[in-house]
């Protein structure tokens, strides 16, 4: 197999810069213009089959893979596959021929890799024919969806497959100084994985509350790879909701919160977390909002300016009809374990639990 990511190669990361709390610096963010390409819209190239195309059997050695939006190979994966291969079950893959007639596997990299292994002399394969990479980038995703590829994975095939909603979010997040990444689970200062959590906060609160909650994360806690995690993110998100603007003065909350430093707001807000029975994230928004008001601090407390008790503003229950349903959408995305938990926005319970 071929690697092709140098070959087309991939979008470079565009230049950080530190822009005020109100503007994301960036026209593209506010009004992404790159056209819509969902995976729905190939649904009439999947359902039968019914597509410019045709069954073929091709040679494992002559196809090759497009890193642009493809993962990487799963070692896991590989290694199931080596315990339980077997040829006259391995279905059919589905490629498309380039208009120099080069194959480009679309789904079944891990099955090339094997009947390479294997010497398997060829493989069944549906052959799609005309399609642009933004196409095949279309048609992986809309695979992703049925064979449970990871959350990243679909978002990098929608992004390169030109979805508005993945390349508007995906610049949000790079005006905020952080970037996503598609290769590693590793923690990395101002490198996100939690891309189902960006887009629940995107589409429930908007892009401008994704930028602030990045940037104020980025200010509160600078170099500090843990800063990335889901509760740091859903705790920051959820004190920006509840304390307006008039009332929460961000310059003083970064000023406090360093003071502090991570590892003692966080084991704070574990602690709470634990005592109270509450999810990670409700633990970590009570000991930022204690860290504003000086409470576990050395010196007095704030008299003065206090922000009311995160208790009485964060209710269990706080989803609008709209954000039920951009919620639900998110989540119940075909072939998508939603995630729960501490680190999730809400338990299954809670969503389940909302009204129609």
């Amino acid at each position: 197999m071929h690697d092709q990511s140098a070959l087309l190669g991939t979008s470079g990361t565009t230049a950080k810069t530190r822009t005020p709390y109100g503007s994301t610096g960036s026209a593209q963010t506010q009004n992404a213009s790159a056209t819509s390409l969902q995976p729905a819209s190939l649904a009439p190239l999947l359902i039968g089959r019914a597509g410019p195309g045709s069954l073929e059997f091709l040679e494992p050695e002559k196809l090759r893979y497009d890193l642009t939006y493809g993962r990487f190979p799963d070692v896991h994966r590989l290694a199931m596959l080596r315990t339980n291969w077997d040829t006259s079950k391995a279905g059919m893959i589905y490629v498309s021929q380039r208009a120099d007639e080069s194959m480009w596997v679309i789904d079944g990299h891990h099955r090339v890799i094997m009947a390479m292994e294997k010497s398997v002399s060829t493989l069944p394969a549906y052959v799609f024919q005309g399609l642009s990479i933004n196409q095949e980038a279309a048609l992986y995703a809309a695979f992703g969806d049925a064979k449970r590829q990871t959350r990243l994975q679909v978002f990098r095939a929608r992004e390169v497959a030109g979805d508005t909603l993945a390349l508007s979010i995906h610049q949000t997040i790079r005006d905020a100084g952080f970037e996503l990444s598609f290769t590693s689970g590793a923690q990395h200062e101002r490198v996100l994985h939690n891309v189902d959590l960006l887009e629940t906060l995107y589409v429930r609160f908007g892009q401008m509350h994704l930028f602030k909650v990045l940037r104020l994360i980025r200010d509160m806690f600078p170099k500090e790879p843990k800063a990335t995690r889901g509760y740091v993110i859903n705790a920051t998100s959820m004190v920006l909701v509840h304390y307006p603007k008039e009332e929460l003065v961000i310059d003083e909350m970064i000023e406090r919160v360093r003071e502090q430093g991570f590892l003692l707001v966080a084991s704070q807000g574990h602690a709470i977390a634990h005592t109270r029975n509450k999810p990670e994230w409700w633990g970590l928004g009570q000991a930022l909002v204690d860290c504003y008001n000086g409470e576990n601090t050395p010196g007095p407390p704030r008299r003065k300016h206090r922000l009311a008790e995160w208790e009485d503003r964060v209710p269990r229950r706080t989803l609008s009809p709209t954000g039920r349903a951009a919620i639900r959408e998110i989540r119940s995305r075909p072939g998508q374990k939603r995630k729960t938990g501490r680190h999730a926005v809400f338990t299954a319970d809670e969503i389940a639990g909302f009204p129609d």
